[in-house]
């Protein structure tokens, strides 16, 4: 790159800033960087500004939020009625999963067939 300004005009340091590049692309920013004073400065600016906005369009949630939302996760996972053929070990004090929840994380351990060549998805 010769030009650092048209590189910085390109809109490629607002889309590392907002972690929207690829692993190479982040690395081609990041040398870019390196060898241009003038964008490693508007990098940091521009990150500098995201983090700025992110704190000052910041709000608190309500104390009790936090405890509304582990109250409705505990109910769903709170056994109405212990399976027979589950056993329920509580070992950490925690709730037992509830069948249903059980049932689909059963679901998706299992392993699944791939689908026959003659079958559409």
């Amino acid at each position: 790159m010769e030009d650092p300004q048209s590189y910085i005009e390109s809109g490629i340091l607002e889309q590392y800033a907002l972690g929207l590049l690829t692993p190479a692309e982040r690395a081609a920013v990041d040398a870019e960087a390196a060898r241009h004073p003038l964008v490693a400065e508007e990098l940091a600016a521009g990150q500098r500004a995201l983090e700025y906005y992110a704190e000052a369009h910041s709000r608190e949630l309500p104390a009790a939020m936090r405890d509304r939302v582990l109250n409705k996760v505990l109910a769903q996972i709170a056994p109405a009625a212990a399976p027979v053929d589950v056993p329920v070990v509580a070992t950490t004090g925690a709730p037992a999963p509830s069948t249903s929840l059980r049932a689909d994380v059963d679901a998706l351990a299992r392993p699944q067939a791939p689908p026959s060549p003659g079958c559409a998805p």
